[in-house]
């Protein structure tokens, strides 16, 4: 984006966290705003445990949704899972293109962090449900971020031919594409 007409072009939606809006948001909505960006932070549900995820995801399903119809998204950027599954909407409904920043293997992540547990059955439902997403995601995207070589490899198991649209965001400029 080089351009003051490109970035009017720009939407960013992002999850916010309650004080840190309430803290700088107003100077943040002000330099985007100057900037032509349409920001739309979303509040992170701070109670009802799995309801509440299940109610972000409910809200920004209806907000990224209503802003891609309203501005005509030509490329959608989702960093995670939960995102990218709005994204592969879009693609579907819109012929958007997906980059998917998926930065780790997030399934994995929740139960080696002990979050989920594969002996309770809804924890195991869930582990099973993210992994065959992950490689939908993988198949359909148009672009991928990881952020390791390592994750190339495992990303070549789960999807083959999906790690030649790798960008590497850990080069020396901070961003670039790894053939």
């Amino acid at each position: 984006i080089e351009t003051r007409s490109e970035m009017s072009a720009l939407s960013i939606i992002s999850f916010e966290k309650r004080s840190k809006l309430q803290a700088d948001g107003r100077a943040k909505r002000a330099e985007l705003s100057e900037l032509g960006v349409d920001w739309r932070p979303l509040l992170f549900s701070q109670r009802l445990g799995r309801i509440g995820k299940a109610w972000d995801i409910a809200k920004m399903y209806a907000v990224v949704l209503a802003a891609a119809f309203a501005r005509k998204f030509q490329i959608v950027h989702c960093r995670g899972y939960n995102t990218a599954q709005v994204g592969m909407l879009l693609k579907r409904l819109l012929g958007t293109r997906l980059v998917f920043d998926m930065r780790s293997f997030w399934a994995d992540q929740r139960i080696d962090g002990g979050l989920w547990n594969r002996k309770r059955r809804f924890d195991r439902w869930l582990f099973e449900h993210y992994k065959r997403l992950e490689k939908r995601l993988l198949d359909s995207c148009d672009q991928l971020v990881v952020l390791t070589e390592a994750s190339l490899v495992e990303v070549e198991k789960i999807s083959p031919g999906a790690a030649g649209t790798v960008s590497d965001p850990g080069t020396a400029s901070g961003a670039g594409v790894v053939p």
